[in-house]
Formats: C-alpha cells, sequence, structure tokens
C-alpha cells in the first residue's frame, strides 16, 4: 500500500490537522532536545494522509493543499507561527506598489507574500510551468483574492522555445530540467525575462528558484541587468543541483559581475558579501545588487550586518 494514501476515513483528516498544527509549533518553537527529529517525524505522519485541508500561513494568508500528494505543501504549514526566510529581503526590497518577478513560483509561498507586500497598485508576475502545480497555485491565489498577480504557464531560460521538464511525483519542488530517475517529463513553452519585461514595468525584485538552472535565467535578463532600472535578484544557490544541471556557482557569479553585481549570502536576514574566491555559496538563498543605485543601497543598509 502507498503510505501516503494509507490514512482514511472520518477521523483521518482531524489526526491530519493535529498533526499540521503540530508541525508548525514545532518549528517556531526555541530549539529543544529532540525538535528537528519531531518535526521530521510529525511530517512523515502527515504525509500519510490523502486529504485536503486548508490553512493559515504568516498573518493570514491562506493555502490549500494534501501533503499525501505533495510534500511541499508541508513548506507552507511550517509557517503557521514564524515569517518565511526571506521576508526581511521581500520588506526591504519590494516597495508597496512595487513589481515582484518569481521564477519557480511553485504553491505560490512568495507570490503570496508579495501579493500582499506589493498590494493593488502592485504587480506579481508568476512564472509556473508544471500543469498540477500552477493549478494549486491559483487555488491559493483564489482564496487569498489577489488581483495583482499574473500567472504565466511557461519556463524561464537563456532563449525562446520549448523544454522537457521532469516532475517528481508527490514533491513538485523538485521538477527540473534534468531527468529524475522517477521523473515524469512535461513539455513547457520558455520565454526570457529579457522579452517578457520589455514594455512593463521592471520589477523591483527577481526571486530564482530553477533546480540548478538559475544561470539559463539569467542570461535570458543580461537586458533586465543592465538596463536603467535593474532588480534586485536572489536566487537559489545549491551546488549539487548546480553540478546535476552542468554548471556552476563560480559560472553564475562571473554572469553577475559582468553586470555589476556583487553577490551576498543571506543568513538569518542579513547580507554577509562573499569572498570573491569562495566556491560554495554561503547560504542556501544569495542575494545579487547594485550597491550604486539608491534603492539597492537602501537594501544592503537595511540587512547589512
Amino acid at each position: 500500500m502507498n503510505p501516503a494514501r494509507s490514512d482514511r476515513g472520518p477521523e483521518a483528516p482531524r489526526r491530519l490537522r493535529w498533526a499540521l498544527r503540530g508541525v508548525s509549533l514545532a518549528y517556531a518553537a526555541p530549539d529543544f532536545p529532540g525538535r528537528d527529529a519531531l518535526i521530521v517525524g510529525l511530517k512523515r505522519y502527515a504525509r500519510r494522509f490523502d486529504a485536503t485541508v486548508r490553512g493559515r500561513f504568516w498573518e493570514g494568508l491562506r493555502f490549500e493543499g494534501n501533503p499525501g500528494r505533495d510534500a511541499n505543501m508541508l513548506g507552507l504549514v511550517l509557517l503557521g507561527h514564524t515569517r518565511p526566510h526571506l521576508a526581511p529581503l521581500f520588506e526591504a526590497a519590494l516597495p508597496p506598489g512595487g513589481v515582484f518577478a518569481d521564477v519557480g513560483a511553485n504553491l505560490g509561498l512568495y507570490t503570496l507574500w508579495a501579493a500582499r507586500r506589493a498590494g493593488p497598485d502592485g504587480a506579481v508576475h508568476a512564472f509556473e510551468p508544471v500543469p498540477a502545480t500552477r493549478a494549486r497555485l491559483l487555488r491559493n491565489l483564489e482564496l487569498n483574492g489577489f488581483r495583482n498577480v499574473t500567472l504565466l504557464s511557461g519556463a524561464v531560460g537563456a532563449t525562446a522555445g520549448r523544454i522537457t521538464l521532469h516532475t517528481v511525483p508527490a514533491i513538485s519542488g523538485l521538477s527540473s530540467r534534468y531527468a529524475h530517475p522517477e521523473g515524469i517529463p512535461v513539455d513547457a513553452e520558455v520565454t526570457t525575462l529579457d522579452a517578457y519585461f520589455a514594455g512593463r514595468r521592471t520589477p523591483d525584485l527577481v526571486k530564482i528558484d530553477v533546480e540548478g538552472m538559475e544561470l539559463e535565467v539569467l542570461r535570458g535578463a543580461r537586458g533586465l541587468l543592465r538596463g536603467a532600472s535593474p532588480p534586485v535578484v536572489v536566487f537559489e544557490a545549491d551546488s549539487r543541483h548546480f553540478s546535476a544541471a552542468g554548471t556552476s556557482y563560480a559560472a553564475v557569479r562571473r554572469l553577475l559581475a559582468e553586470a555589476g553585481y556583487p553577490v551576498f549570502a543571506l543568513r538569518e536576514g542579513r547580507l554577509h558579501a562573499e569572498p570573491a574566491d569562495v566556491a560554495e555559496p554561503g547560504s542556501p538563498d544569495v542575494v545579487a545588487l547594485r550597491p550604486d543605485l539608491p534603492a539597492h543601497a537602501r537594501v544592503l543598509e537595511a540587512l547589512g550586518p
């Protein structure tokens, strides 16, 4: 029997809700002996249920999901009593009325956060090429009533065209351009950030989370990075993903440096300049900005060590 389908019946949703509440409270609590093991155990237990539940994460943002069908839904549950990791950056880099681009939006954690932050005069552009994941994100947008989000069905890369993505059953966050042993192929249209934002308001902040293909996205954004109003950029930096994608952290840094962007590790809400010769990223998410620009300098001042 598939363990993700093993708990059904009238008591399942109640037990699931208690498990999810426990995960959220344990994650927000100060560290204590056995805390990490407790969180892992509760998450594993929650994934046994085949049931859709609704919940709220930080400051009332609504979501809906089934942990047995997508483990990434638990990422929203964890934030029931604590802020998202990138919240300090969003507060510093995305003003009310601003523009945000979410490349690899997944279930919408930062799409939703940015939609509320930008407000009705702002705009969010969310790129999610996997149909099933995009449908869950659309549902989360509907639950929150946001009207300032444009949800795009394509992927983002270095050039326009088509690609094959490989999705992993029950873990939407692992969808990527390189094959997984149990992956399911999905075809998608590709655009570039330069092409998409031609004639549109340029973003204040761009988030890129594409499982190692961040370099390709940045190659298709050279015009944006060198334009009159270049964005602050935050990207996932995982050397394992870079290696699987046939690139490296050093290659990403070189492209950004050519556009005048130094990079900073983001640790505990503070920015720390990366040494010039560092081979491994100093944090799971790395921020690139232009300290010579007033808007970017304000971000660095707000989040500097």
